[in-house]
Formats: structure tokens, sequence, C-alpha cells
């Protein structure tokens, strides 16, 4: 994600299942933080499917935003629901400005 790029908001879609919840988690607030941008919904699927082996899968929701200081701002459940949520510049700026990683990244790569 480096580069000349800026960018406010990272939409991850994922369908993840067999408990992976916490590895999610702590890759998402790391890039979050990483890029100082939101990771805005970590959409995750709900429900259940039966695969063609028979193995039933149970997908856990589990969607959330993270702020870019890498914390969870909000979450939704296991079951189909809405997130309202507002992004603050003024935590964009101030995270850039105390972080700085894409300044630093771009000095490398010019």
């Amino acid at each position: 994600m480096p580069g000349d790029h800026k960018y406010d908001l990272v939409v991850v879609l994922t369908s993840c299942t067999f408990f992976s919840e916490s590895r999610w988690e702590e890759l998402l607030k790391t890039c979050a933080f990483k890029n100082n941008a939101y990771v805005v919904l970590r959409v995750n699927r709900v429900g259940n499917h039966k695969a063609a082996s028979g193995e039933q899968w149970n997908f856990y929701g589990d969607s959330m935003l993270i702020s870019p200081f890498g914390e969870v701002v909000s979450r939704l459940g296991k079951n189909e629901e809405m997130m309202v949520a507002k992004l603050e510049k003024t935590e964009l700026a101030q995270a850039r400005h105390l972080w700085g990683f894409s300044q630093i990244l771009n000095k490398r790569l010019g």
C-alpha cells in the first residue's frame, strides 16, 4: 500500500471461518496502524455453508472498524447487522503526523 497515493480508508472483504478471528483482528490493526488509515469494515461473511465435501462452515462475522492508530473503534457480531460510523479527518492527520510511516517509506523509495 505504500507510494504516493494517499487514501483514508481500506475495505477488506473476507469469508473467514475456522476460528481465525484473533489472527484477522491483529493483522488488520497492524495494517491500519502502519498505513495510518482507517480499515473500515473488515467485512466478513455471516451464516453457514455446507461444502461439497459435506463439511459445515460457520462464518463468524466480526466485521469491524479500526482507527489509523490500530484500535478497534466499532465491531459487529455474528448476525447480519449494520454499522454507521464517522471517520475523523483530524484523527487521520494526527496519526500521519505522529508516525509518518509513508513519508519515511517515500524517502527510502525516492
